[in-house]
């Protein structure tokens, strides 16, 4: 069974690097993101420990930085909170970062100022420069890493 679910959701998988989060179940051997039991295998079904379900690994790793949570963590409600930002912050940077324009970067930026200072505003800063581009980078490369940086700004709920 595991051989067949790994086919699966690797084929799931190709779908979804687009994706600006995602919502899955909590304890499934397929979807889980930590809480998935692990079983030593079909004929010695021990239980090892407790990890990511399949498909729950791979969107881990191709969504890394995106708002990804599994719907039992959804009950608490700074989770959901930050869940729910992530997902719209996201998908208004994926949005501009289609034309790659500088001014609508700085828009953004702009827009999100106060959002981005109370998660973090070292990194809040650290955008402002990438922003900047004193440097006078492409902005293909302006853009990728204000999206590194951003990834880092939403990484963990803001401090209440």
């Amino acid at each position: 069974m595991t051989e067949a679910l790994q086919k699966a959701a690797s084929r799931l998988a190709r779908n979804i690097k687009n994706l600006d989060g995602a919502i899955l179940k909590a304890r499934s051997p397929s979807c889980a993101l930590q809480d998935a039991k692990i079983y030593n295998g079909i004929d010695q079904p021990q239980f090892l420990e407790r990890g990511s379900g399949v498909f729950g690994t791979l969107v881990l790793e191709q969504l890394s930085h995106k708002a990804i949570e599994d719907e039992q963590r959804l009950s608490n409600r700074i989770l959901r909170e930050h869940f729910l930002i992530k997902l719209f912050v996201w998908t208004r940077f994926r949005i501009i970062a289609v034309h790659q324009r500088m001014a609508d970067l700085v828009t953004f930026h702009a827009r999100h100022k106060l959002l981005f200072l109370a998660y973090n505003q070292k990194r809040f800063r650290l955008c402002g420069k990438i922003v900047a581009n004193h440097e006078r980078l492409p902005e293909a490369e302006v853009f990728h890493l204000y999206q590194q940086e951003l990834g880092q700004i939403l990484q963990k709920p803001f401090p209440s």
